[in-house]
């Protein structure tokens, strides 16, 4: 997979014409490609992606039939779904201190110039406006 760079020249000599940059209509445009992953990479990259698609769908399909089975073969079955309750609360607890760490470490990780951008936007729809 490589990435050719000649677009994003023509760009900035575009701009830089627009803008009324001396000389910035001699500058050379040249097709200079950076290679960002060799084949080998990619097709292991693909397996590791494919894996990741199955377990996401499987994981909470399995941990749902755990619990629906350990539920019903219990012998207090009360206590056994306030056990459930509490260990799926705490595993989301725990999923959130994850997520909050890794973001905090990768933000860390940004050289001092670059600012942090803010979390990405929910996926689910906003209720439409109402009428005044």
């Amino acid at each position: 997979m490589t990435l050719d760079l000649a677009p994003i020249g023509e760009r900035v000599k575009r701009q830089l014409v627009r803008d009324h940059v001396p000389f910035a209509h001699r500058i050379p445009v040249a097709h200079t490609e950076v290679e960002i992953l060799s084949a080998a990479e990619l097709v292991q990259l693909r397996k590791g992606y494919r894996v990741l698609e199955v377990a996401a769908f499987w994981l909470p399909v399995g941990a749902l039939a755990l619990a629906a089975g350990g539920i019903l073969v219990a012998t207090q079955r009360r206590r056994a779904v306030c056990a459930t309750g509490l260990g799926t609360a705490l595993g989301g607890a725990l999923l959130g201190v994850a997520v909050a760490l890794g973001r905090h470490l990768t933000l860390a990780d940004l050289p001092p110039g670059v600012p942090p951008r803010p979390p990405a936007p929910s996926t689910t729809p906003s209720p439409p406006p109402s009428a005044p």
